[in-house]
């Protein structure tokens, strides 16, 4: 994924150009995740839950075969780049220790042993993998990637972003089969408006809001708007119609969440360096998966 981020930089030049770029990406990514809540939703219904696994092989052929078609060569550089692998075991190890942790502790609690561990170990090997990069020569987390505000103030958005919205569609799925008794084809089908809100309508606003009122603006108005969306949740119950509640909160909240999504990736990336493309790349893609 920041492999092929860093690609998408490398084909277009820093300024306009390379944030539509960037915002064609950001519809891409969101779309895909709407999208699956909805042909996942078909697909178990007809071919069983084990089809959302293999659906990912023709399309992963399909990618390869574009990408031998249409992304260019790269051209030999006279200086090798060294790997930085103890960087990327040390940030592995805290990154599985993180989520780990956070996942025992809704079973075990926050202040049991099990918790209390994981969140040290987790401490620990962050604060191990920060000594170790400032003795790499070509570190995996450059230093110089934070003297970029603008990559340090998107990151942070594309990271609350899905921590904050992508919870809503698991609760949403969850809540439609479990208490309101949909079948997964219902299910899936319910996230219909939503996913045709956000790839239709909220995506190709991006750019035409973004020079608009700027993205500072941007970023906070859509923000407010996701967060206005998820609030109507608040007044659900098991008995609450799903036109009332569920769809209106999607629709609203996937409308702004898109955008602010776009707002972080096209802040984030639109001015990096050519030579920290693929640096960059990688934080907005590890903001995004953390979140």
């Amino acid at each position: 994924n920041p492999a092929a981020l860093a690609i998408a930089l490398s084909l277009f030049p820093p300024g306009p150009q390379r944030s539509r770029a960037i915002a064609m990406w950001g519809v891409a990514g969101t779309t895909g995740v709407a999208a699956g809540m909805l042909f996942g939703g078909v697909l178990v219904q007809f071919l069983g839950w084990r089809s959302v696994l293999f659906v990912n092989v023709p399309i992963a052929a399909v990618i390869l075969l574009f990408a031998l078609l249409y992304v260019p060569r790269d051209r030999p550089e006279a200086a090798r780049p060294k790997l930085d692998v103890l960087g990327a075991l040390l940030l592995t190890a805290a990154l599985v220790t993180f989520v780990y942790t956070v996942e025992s502790i809704p079973v075990a609690g926050i202040a049991s042993k099990p918790a209390l561990l994981g969140i040290a170990a987790t401490i620990v090997l962050f604060g191990v993998f920060l000594a170790a990069e400032r003795r790499v020569a070509e570190p995996i987390l450059p230093p110089r990637l934070f003297a970029y505000p603008d990559l340090v103030s998107g990151a942070a958005v594309v990271l609350l972003q899905p921590m904050s919205y992508v919870g809503i569609l698991v609760f949403g799925s969850v809540y439609l089969q479990r208490v309101a008794g949909y079948d997964p084809l219902a299910a899936g089908l319910a996230f219909l408006p939503s996913t045709l809100i956000t790839a239709i309508v909220a995506a190709p606003l991006t750019m035409p809001i973004a020079r608009a009122i700027g993205v500072k603006t941007m970023g906070i108005v859509m923000g407010s708007i996701m967060i206005a969306g998820e609030a109507l949740l608040l007044f659900m119950q098991p008995s609450t119609p799903y036109w009332a509640a569920l769809l209106p909160a999607t629709c609203i909240g996937g409308f702004g969440g898109m955008l602010a999504y776009q707002t972080g990736m096209v802040a984030g990336l639109a001015h990096v360096d050519d030579a920290d493309e693929g640096s960059a790349s990688a934080a907005m893609s590890f903001a995004l998966q953390l979140g």
